[in-house]
């Protein structure tokens, strides 16, 4: 299978996506997934059945409602050597992506060592079905990649000018129409959009203002929703200009339906978009002279149609990852101790009760083989609740770990250095 037959195979059957229904002859499984979902039909509305706006962990948020596409959430380990890989992981020092499956109780590697090009620097990954996409920044020119999971081809999209710095943010893959099978970014040097698909050509920018500091930037039905973090990244620490601000513009024109501000957020690691509603995660204060963590994140949950804050928590630590389960919750990665970005411990929160599952009063802190503390880099957890976290050290290679859900230690496989994100498959 070619790379374009994949981007576009992501939608087709097999998945937890909508299984195409019948039109007429010629159309495109995306544009038949269009006539199933109501995707490109006007309205917010119309993109409901969206788990994720983004697609980011699209499995692991489907499954918050139905265990992983209908499953039982309490079924048993896939089998000891499937077909497809069950999560993939993003090494940024090294510039890889390495994937694995589970078995009750071990990691085990599946597949070869994807390696990014040459000079790459990828914080951040999204995907659906087999195609993944990452961006970052490169001196021969910044770039989006698109792979496929299943045989590692790879097609990349390089900025038109080396010379300049686009900062692009996190890629998010596109479900939103005209842009179906793209990949996204914001542009933090230009202070703009662009789009990237996987046929090798520049991306392009998007019509539409610009934001002040957006760090992530997602799709609701045919809005683009961008989380500001409201830094001014002039300094040489970027500060707060005032509280986190969410942004929702039309996809067609990049005209802007509103912009609101989180009250009491400082900056944003990320954000979840589920029936509706949009759950962000904030960083939190950092020292102005040296960058370390004050200690004041916080989570916020924001009803989109309605614009409105529907509650807000405070981390009390600042936040460096956010990530759904497939055990039905979102999982916080926070800093516990001031002044330190290594030491970490993993909040839970329960996105359909608004409350904390495991929080600032009772963390998990997870432990490795000598029960030692574990400060994680990301963390996630499988279907039965364990938990999948990733380190990421100053040098040398990083361990992924299966834990308990507790935290204690099952298991745990070397990869690359600087893990940055995972996708669970």
């Amino acid at each position: 299978m070619t790379f374009r037959q994949h981007a576009v195979a992501f939608f087709g059957p097999g998945g937890c996506w909508p299984a195409p229904v019948q039109t007429r002859s010629g159309d495109s499984t995306i544009s038949k997934n269009r006539k199933r979902t109501g995707i490109g039909q006007p309205g917010p509305a119309a993109a409901t059945w969206l788990p994720v706006a983004g697609t980011r962990l699209s499995i692991a948020v489907s499954a918050l409602f139905a265990g992983a596409c209908g499953g039982d959430p309490k079924s048993p380990a896939p089998d000891p050597e499937p077909a497809v890989s069950r999560m993939a992981v993003l090494a940024s020092e090294t510039g890889t992506i390495e994937q694995f499956y589970f078995t009750d109780s071990t990691l085990v590697k599946w597949g070869s060592t994807y390696n990014l090009p040459a000079g790459l620097r990828a914080e951040g990954m999204d995907g659906l079905q087999d195609l993944w996409v990452v961006a970052g920044d490169n001196p021969a020119g910044d770039q989006i990649v698109f792979g496929a999971f299943s045989d590692g081809e790879m097609v990349v999209s390089t900025f038109p000018d080396p010379a300049v710095d686009f900062n692009p943010t996190r890629a998010t893959v596109v479900t939103t129409v005209d842009l179906s099978g793209g990949g996204i970014v914001w542009s933090l040097s230009l202070n703009r959009r662009f789009v990237a698909f996987p046929d090798g050509t520049a991306p392009r920018p998007l019509p539409g203002p610009g934001g002040v500091h957006v760090a992530r930037l997602l799709t609701w039905g045919n809005f683009f929703v961008s989380i500001d973090a409201n830094l001014d990244d002039s300094l040489p620490v970027p500060q707060p200009i005032g509280s986190t601000r969410i942004r929702l513009d039309w996809v067609h024109d990049g005209s802007t339906l509103d912009e609101f501000g989180v009250p009491d957020m400082v900056g944003a690691v990320d954000g979840l978009i589920l029936n509706d509603e949009l759950t962000v995660v904030g960083t939190g204060d950092v020292d102005p002279v040296t960058g370390n963590p004050v200690g004041n994140g916080s989570l916020a949950v924001v009803n989109l149609p309605g614009r409105e804050i529907l509650t807000t928590h405070d981390l009390e630590g600042n936040g460096v990852h956010f990530e759904a389960g497939l055990d039905r919750v979102f999982w916080v990665v926070r800093t516990t101790t001031p002044g330190s970005w290594r030491d970490t411990d993993l909040l839970s929160y329960d996105v359909f009760r608004r409350s904390w599952h495991r929080g600032p009063a009772n963390p998990v802190t997870p432990q490795d083989e000598n029960g030692d503390r574990v400060n994680c880099r990301f963390a996630t957890a499988l279907l039965d609740g364990r938990l999948i976290c990733g380190t990421d050290n100053a040098a040398g290679s990083d361990r992924l770990y299966m834990l308990t859900e507790d935290g204690q230690y099952m298991h745990h496989v070397s990869v690359g250095a600087g893990l940055t994100d995972i996708i669970l498959r």
